[in-house]
């Protein structure tokens, strides 16, 4: 299963879809619009909010980022670029996470691409610097980390993007 963890306490009401395929379709997957009827998965509008005791995946990842950060720039290493934390849909969540977000760094002001599609002096070294950085500190905090497949970089991208995730225990 991906998405969120769930428990009987937090979810009363899950829905289930049961079927039984013919003779000629596929078993793998359920039919055509099946779950037309259901609503999404939490987190949904219906309860935007994580409630204790489950934490909310942003805060968590934001929280371990910014303390490895914080580590960084004490010990007098350089700050290579900008770093924010969103929320992962829960089809992007790896099968037996229990917590999943994306990271999104962004290179400095100085080394973004400009309007016309040239990128500065220097943007590939800080592209990568700033990428493995971030790479680092998620790792070293316990992360799970895969990147886009295919390359990244100031020529193309607006921000390189990291889905990170920690396993069940």
């Amino acid at each position: 299963m991906s998405g969120p963890p769930r428990s009987p306490q937090l979810h009363a009401q899950e829905d289930i879809l049961v079927w039984v395929p013919g003779p000629q379709q596929d078993a793998r997957w359920p039919p055509f619009g099946a779950w037309d009827e259901s609503s999404p998965a939490r987190p949904n509008w219906e309860q935007p909010d994580y409630r204790w005791p489950e934490q909310d995946p942003v805060h968590t990842v934001n929280g371990d980022a910014y303390v490895l950060r914080r580590e960084r720039y004490v010990a007098g290493e350089p700050r290579e670029g900008r770093v924010l934390t969103v929320g992962a849909h829960p089809v992007l969540w790896p099968p037996y996470a229990e917590l999943c977000a994306r990271v999104l760094w962004q290179p400095d002001e100085m080394y973004e691409r400009r309007p016309d599609g040239t990128v500065p002096a220097g943007a590939v070294e800080h592209w990568n610097t700033g990428t493995a950085l971030v790479r680092r500190d998620l790792e070293k905090a316990g992360y799970l980390v895969r990147q886009a497949e295919r390359p990244t970089g100031p020529e193309t991208d607006d921000d390189a993007g990291f889905l990170v995730w920690k396993t069940c225990t």
